[in-house]
């Protein structure tokens, strides 16, 4: 189980950052712009998560592998996930 949603974990952080700094520099203004602060190398970061991580292919490969070595951890991993499903419509 823990394989599995650490890779799935992983997949969904990488994917959702780069959306996520972008919001955080438009609330900054000009300041989220400005070297001076940390938002623009944040900015220009969140996309090369994605490659120091792994590639979301090679995320759900490692999520395949791990699901074939233990067919237990499927249902372990979305009974998990169910006990919060529908509590936030925007996910």
């Amino acid at each position: 189980f823990r394989r599995s949603a650490t890779a799935v974990a992983k997949y969904w952080v990488c994917k959702r950052t780069p959306s996520v700094v972008y919001e955080a520099m438009e609330c900054h203004g000009g300041n989220g712009y400005a070297e001076d602060w940390g938002m623009a190398r944040l900015y220009r970061q969140a996309p090369l998560n994605s490659i120091w991580e792994g590639s979301g292919n090679v995320i759900c490969l490692d999520v395949i592998r791990a699901m074939a070595r233990e067919p237990e951890s499927i249902a372990a991993f979305m009974a998990e996930v169910g006990k919060t499903y529908g509590s936030d419509g925007r996910l």
